[in-house]
């Protein structure tokens, strides 16, 4: 009989002898691959949250592709540039940028290591930053006119941001992310 007959007979028996001092050193290896990968899958999604929340003031900041919006309408331009000295996109009086954050999500249903960036559910605005209504307007939540935003809405074009950061994001940092990952584990054996 071939040696492969008795492999795929699964008959064939191996021997192996191990020294105490090498099977010591092999289970300290296992047990610090165990214990980097736990922290790793612990720390990761949090990690990447507070990357891509980097990445979104980044490219809020640097007005990354808002060169492909439509303009804003000439009256608003125009109060926006007297009212807060710029017209980017995506900044008013502060209020959505200082509110970006990275917080917890999925708790009570099995999964307690979740994590987001955006804005945390319920932050409201001042008030105050409607040109319709002079320094007056109600306090709104920031969620609501980031979505006008992103999606648009009767009278105002769609200017996203949080959905081409995503894909950004995916492409280049998430991996990234996942390579720095691996190679903590890869060099915890040893």
């Amino acid at each position: 009989m071939s040696l492969r007959q008795t492999i795929q007979s699964g008959f064939m028996q191996i021997k192996v002898t191990l020294v105490a001092s090498d099977l010591q050193r092999l289970y300290g290896a296992i047990k610090r691959v165990n214990t980097t990968a736990t922290f790793v899958a612990k720390d990761n999604p949090y990690r990447n949250a507070v990357s891509f929340r980097n990445l979104l003031i980044l490219n809020i900041n640097n007005q990354k592709n808002m060169s492909k919006y439509a303009s804003y309408n000439k009256d608003y331009a125009k109060w926006k540039k007297e009212k807060v000295g710029h017209t980017d996109f995506w900044k008013l009086f502060g209020h959505l940028m200082k509110n970006l954050t990275v917080f917890p999500v999925g708790k009570g249903f099995g999964r307690t290591n979740m994590w987001m960036s955006g804005i945390t559910p319920g932050a409201m605005d001042k008030g105050g930053t409607s040109m319709l209504k002079g320094n007056k307007g109600r306090p709104m939540l920031i969620s609501d006119y980031g979505r006008w935003m992103e999606f648009g809405r009767e009278g105002q074009s769609t200017r996203p941001i949080f959905g081409p950061t995503t894909e950004e994001y995916s492409k280049i940092q998430w991996v990234r992310m996942g390579k720095k990952s691996i190679l903590a584990i890869r060099m915890s054996w040893r």
